[in-house]
């Protein structure tokens, strides 16, 4: 694609006034920006915000789990019932992302449990609509990833007034919203990098990527605290540093992949990094290589988002795209997997229940991968063509230039005639 000539700005009276910004680059870098700053400020200030809201760190963290899955499943019915009435814009669902972070910051300027509660509950509910707006773009997952590391950082700065570093974050990422509040969604051209659901066959795999990720994130900050004593600011500026890294890492894989077409092994060697980063994270030696391990598993996870919303890795995948966001199915897995690695600490150390939880990438790529070989199977042995035209069928179904002219497939056919 050739780019667009940058137009001048508009002077009124003579006065600049300057365009609203209609790039999709930069809101989907403002929206994953707010998309990792606020949940990331409850996550890493959930260990400072126990002791003035008054409950114990394991409880909040449940509740912040439980507010996971009300979004997902009010997500997931918004979006069956938007699929028979009137669909909502990206506006209005920057909307009902803004207001929720709006209402996160009043968790933290009121910290009490009844507050709280009611109102992470509150924006559980009202943000639930922007989970079907989750655009897997490059832009959007750095970041969501540098959203990340911000709360971290701020989280740390602020580390004696934890209440003000979330309302902080929650004003931030209801600023960082405004853009597509008020009507700058960006290009909705189809193409690579643009999100349309997920497919039949990959929802399993984005459940696979939050369950591997959410494990290794909420483990690394146990063992932060129990096996090298990192406690307060230290803890939430060790996750700051793992994000800060992540972002890097993941530009560099994004740059070094974006003239190759995705492969169908592409996915499954990212699971497997993914476990492989997970696994690193319960063997690591000290608080430096958990926080390079925390930084890969982040930075893969990444990757296997974009990979999966990406509409040309679908196609090159062999999915179609199909009803049902990736972000509702990665809240659930990373519900799914902090709850296994939960229930497996109790049982084993920590270590080994975080290993357990890595078996659930392996299994994806696993059952991806015998799932693809039988999908390729599977045309050749069903069909009554002989197997060079089957090949030249599927190929030309695949990765075609396109549909050909209305006249070329009855002449193929009238040659077929003649001569017989």
């Amino acid at each position: 694609m050739t780019a667009q000539p940058r137009r001048p700005r508009v002077v009124r009276r003579g006065v600049p006034v300057m365009r609203p910004i209609r790039s999709g680059h930069a809101v989907d870098v403002l929206g994953g920006a707010a998309t990792g700053l606020v949940p990331g400020a409850l996550l890493t200030g959930a260990p400072l915000l126990g002791g003035v809201v008054g409950m114990p760190g394991t409880a909040l963290r449940y509740v912040l789990l439980s507010a996971a899955v009300l979004s997902g499943v009010t997500a997931s019915v918004a979006a069956r019932w938007r699929r028979r009435e009137v669909p909502l814009s990206a506006a209005a669902t920057a909307r009902c992302g803004a207001t929720a972070c709006l209402l996160t910051a009043v968790a933290g300027l009121w910290p009490s449990v009844a507050v709280f509660c009611t109102t992470v509950a509150a924006a559980a509910v009202i943000g639930a609509p922007a989970l079907s707006r989750h655009r897997g773009t490059t832009p959007w997952y750095a970041g969501a990833l540098a959203g990340l590391g911000a709360a971290g950082a701020v989280a740390g700065a602020l580390q004696d007034r934890p209440g003000t570093a979330l309302a902080v974050c929650g004003c931030a990422g209801a600023a960082l919203l405004i853009p597509a509040a008020v009507g700058g969604g960006g290009r909705t051209t189809v193409g690579k990098g643009s999100v349309r659901g997920a497919a039949p066959g990959t929802r399993g795999l984005s459940a696979s990527v939050g369950a591997g990720a959410a494990a290794a994130f909420f483990a690394a900050q146990d063992l932060y605290v129990f096996r090298w004593e990192l406690l307060g600011g230290s803890l939430a500026m060790s996750t700051a540093l793992a994000a800060g890294a992540a972002v890097g890492f993941f530009t560099i894989g994004a740059a070094a992949s974006r003239n190759r077409p995705p492969s169908p092994a592409s996915l499954p060697l990212l699971l497997l990094s993914l476990a492989a980063a997970v696994s690193a994270c319960a063997v690591a030696a000290s608080a430096r290589q958990l926080t390079l391990a925390l930084a890969g598993v982040l930075a893969v996870a990444a990757g296997c988002g974009r990979l999966l919303c990406a509409a040309g890795g679908a196609r090159a995948l062999g999915s179609g795209a199909a009803p049902g966001p990736h972000a509702v199915w990665g809240v659930a897995g990373a519900v799914a997997g902090a709850g296994i690695w939960a229930s497996a600490g109790q049982w084993v150390p920590a270590g080994d229940a975080l290993v357990m939880a890595a078996l659930w990438p392996v299994g994806g790529a696993a059952a991806w991968t015998a799932w693809t070989m039988h999908a390729h199977r599977r045309p050749r042995a069903g069909s009554s063509v002989p197997d060079g035209e089957a090949a030249l069928a599927v190929t030309d179904a695949t990765v075609g230039p396109g549909p050909r002219r209305p006249g070329a497939a009855r002449r193929v056919r009238h040659g077929r005639k003649a001569s017989s």
